[in-house]
C-alpha cells in the first residue's frame, strides 16, 4: 500500500516518529514483498527464537531492515538489565539475532542510563550520513534534573555502540522529565520528536492532596526540535499539545500529527484502530518502494500486550504490524483488527544476508512462520505433539520426547511408548517473565519413518494447571504432524468408549527435531 502522498510529513504519535521519504534509500536491484495480519502476533529468528523485545521498533535504518528495543528474556527488562539488542532481515521473514547494541552492564553506559523510570528503554536509531554513524536515542527520565537524552553512536547498525554525550534539549522546565522520544531525518535535516510531563501536580504537590484532574494526571506536552550535525544538541523549539500513554499499556489509541513540513501547522488526528488492536504504538517506518520507484510504504508496528503468555507484563509479548494507507488529505485511514486483513509491503531488499539457523536446517519442524498464540494456562492434562521422522540417524536435540508403534496404540488403554528422553522444569523468575527457548538433548537412533512424539503437561494429574513453561500454538499443521491433547479431569474412556486423548486437527505445537 504506497501513499499518494509522499511529500506529506507523518508523525505518528506515541514513541514519535516522523517520517518521510529519503530519495537517497530508492536504490535495490532485488524487490522482496511481505505480507503481515492481524493474527501473526509472533515473529522467530532461524533459530527458532522469538523476538523478545519490547518498547523498539521494526525499522528500515541505511538499507536495513531492523528489529530493535530492550530484550525481554531476563527479568526486570524494564530496568534495562537485559540491554538492548537488535534483529535483522533481508526480507522481513528470515530474521537474524545480532546480540547486544552495547554492554548495559559498563560503568559508563550504566550510568547514562540510570534514571528514575528506566534504563535507556524506548530506543530508536537513525543513520546521520554527515558523520556517517548510526545513532541511537535513549530513554532515562530524570525527575529532578533538566531534560537530557542519552546518545550512542556506532559506525555499525547492530553492534558497538559506544556514549557520546546527552543531547541537551532546549526548554524542558525543572522537574519536568523528557520521556517518548522519535528521531527523523527529512531532506538531510534531522529531529527529535519527544514528549514532556509535569509530574510537580501529580508527583510534587500530590494526587491525593486534590491538586490533579481525574484525567489526564498530569501535564503532557509534545516537542519537535532541530538538531545540531552531531546529533547532541537541539536549535530551536515547537509544542504541541496532547495526551499521553504510558510504559507496558494495552488498549492505546493511535494519535498523528500531518503538516506539509516540519515548520508548518500541524493537524491532530486519533487513528481509529480498535486502540491499536490490543496493543501500544512502538513507531513508523518508511521504507522506499523497491528499484527506484517512486513512493513508499509506512509500515507501523507495536507491542501486543495483550498477548503475553504470563499475567505480568514484564515478559514478551506479541506485535501488531501494519501498512497506512492514506486519505487524499493525509489522514491516516483507519487500521483494521480484521484476521481476514493483509498488509502487504512491497521493499528493496535488505542489506542483511540471508542467514541458515538451526531452525533452518531442523530435520522435521513445526512452520517458522504462522499464526501462533503463547500461553501457559494449559487447557489440558497434556499435549502430544506427533510426526513422522523424514531420515534417519542420531536425534539429537528435541522436547520431551518419545517413541510409539502406531497412532492405534498411542490412544489406546495402557498403552507404554518408548522414552527416548525427558526433563522436569522448574519455575523460576528467569522462564517466568520471557520465552526463552527450552532444548533437550536426546542422543538417540531413529530411522526414517519412526513414529515420534513429545508431551508438554502441567504437572497435575487430570487437572487444568499452569505449566512451568510457556508454548506457542499454531492454527496450522505440517502433514505428517498431529497435536492431540487430553482433556482436564479426563483419565479414563469417554461414554462412547473412545480414549480421553483428542486430535487438535490443524493445531501444532511449536517445536523442532534434529537428527544428524
Amino acid at each position: 500500500m504506497h501513499s499518494p502522498l509522499s511529500p506529506v510529513a507523518v508523525i505518528a504519535l506515541l514513541l514519535l516518529l516522523l517520517v518521510k521519504v529519503d530519495a537517497s534509500m530508492k536504490k535495490a536491484n532485488n524487490s522482496i514483498s511481505r505480507t503481515f495480519t492481524p493474527t501473526e502476533r509472533y515473529f522467530f529468528d532461524v533459530n527458532g527464537d522469538p523476538i523478545d523485545t519490547s518498547n523498539g521498533k521494526l525499522n528500515y535504518v541505511n538499507g536495513y531492515y531492523v528489529w530493535y528495543g530492550q530484550k525481554a528474556s531476563c527479568p526486570g527488562y524494564n530496568n534495562g538489565n537485559c540491554g538492548i539488542w537488535s534483529w535483522t532481515s533481508p526480507d522481513l521473514k528470515s530474521w537474524n539475532s545480532n546480540g547486544a547494541l552495547f554492554n548495559s552492564t559498563d560503568p559508563i553506559n550504566k550510568a547514562a542510563c540510570t534514571g528514575s523510570m528506566g534504563g535507556c528503554g524506548r530506543p530508536k536509531i537513525v543513520y546521520n550520513g554527515q558523520t556517517q554513524k548510526h545513532v541511537l536515542y535513549s530513554f532515562a527520565s530524570r525527575l529532578s534534573a533538566p531534560g537530557t537524552i542519552p546518545v550512542f553512536t556506532s559506525d555499525s547498525l547492530t553492534s558497538g555502540y559506544t556514549f557520546a554525550g546527552y543531547s541537551h534539549v532546549k526548554g524542558v522546565p525543572q522537574n519536568w522529565t523528557v520521556e517518548d522520544l522519535g528521531l527523523s531525518v527529512i531532506d538531510g535535516t534531522e529531529y527529535v520528536i519527544w514528549t514532556q510531563y509535569d509530574y510537580t501536580e501529580t508527583v510534587g504537590r500530590g494526587a491525593l492532596a486534590g491538586y490533579s484532574s481525574i484525567y489526564p494526571p498530569f501535564i503532557q506536552t509534545l516537542h519537535l526540535q532541530k538538531l545540531t550535525p552531531d546529533f547532541l544538541n537541539g536549535t530551536g523549539t515547537m509544542c504541541l499539545w496532547f495526551r499521553g500513554t504510558c510504559d507496558n499499556c494495552n488498549q492505546s489509541i493511535i494519535i498523528s500529527y500531518r503538516s506539509k513540513n516540519p515548520s508548518g501547522r500541524f493537524t491532530r488526528q486519533i487513528v481509529k484502530s480498535s486502540f491499536t488492536c490490543g496493543g501500544q504504538v512502538d513507531g513508523v517506518a518508511t521504507v522506499p518502494s523497491p528499484n527506484g520507484k517512486s513512493g513508499s510504504t509506512y509500515l507501523l508496528s507495536a507491542d501486543a500486550y495483550l498477548s503475553p503468555p504470563y499475567s505480568s507484563s514484564a515478559s514478551t509479548q506479541g506485535f501488531n504490524v501494519f501498512t497506512l494507507s492514506f486519505n487524499e488529505d493525509g489522514s491516516i485511514k483507519p487500521l483494521s483488527c480484521d484476521p481476514s486483513i493483509k498488509y502487504t509491503v512491497e521493499g528493496p531488499e535488505g542489506k542483511s544476508d540471508f542467514l541458515s539457523g538451526i531452525y533452518a536446517e531442523a530435520t522435521d519442524k513445526a512452520p517458522n512462520m504462522g499464526n501462533y498464540t503463547a500461553a501457559n494456562d494449559v487447557p489440558y492434562a497434556n499435549f502430544y505433539q506427533t510426526w513422522v521422522s523424514s531420515k534417519p540417524g542420531n536425534l539429537t536435540t528435541i522436547g520431551i520426547i518419545f517413541r510409539y508403534a502406531s497412532e492405534e496404540k498411542l490412544l489406546s488403554p495402557y498403552y507404554i511408548w518408548e522414552t527416548l528422553a525427558s526433563v522436569s522444569v522448574g519455575l523460576d523468575d528467569t522462564l517466568q517473565n520471557s520465552l526463552l527457548t527450552f532444548k533437550v538433548p536426546v542422543g538417540k537412533t531413529v530411522k526414517e519413518g519412526d513414529l515420534l512424539g513429545f508431551t508438554l503437561n502441567s504437572g497435575s494429574l487430570g487437572q487444568q494447571g499452569n505449566a512451568p513453561i510457556a508454548y506457542f500454538i499454531n492454527d496450522e499443521s505440517e502433514p505428517n504432524h498431529k497435536l492431540y491433547a487430553e482433556a482436564r479431569g479426563h483419565v479414563s474412556e469417554e461414554e462412547d468408549l473412545s480414549p480421553p486423548i483428542k486430535l487438535l486437527p490443524g493445531r501444532e505445537l511449536k517445536w523442532y527435531a534434529i537428527v544428524e
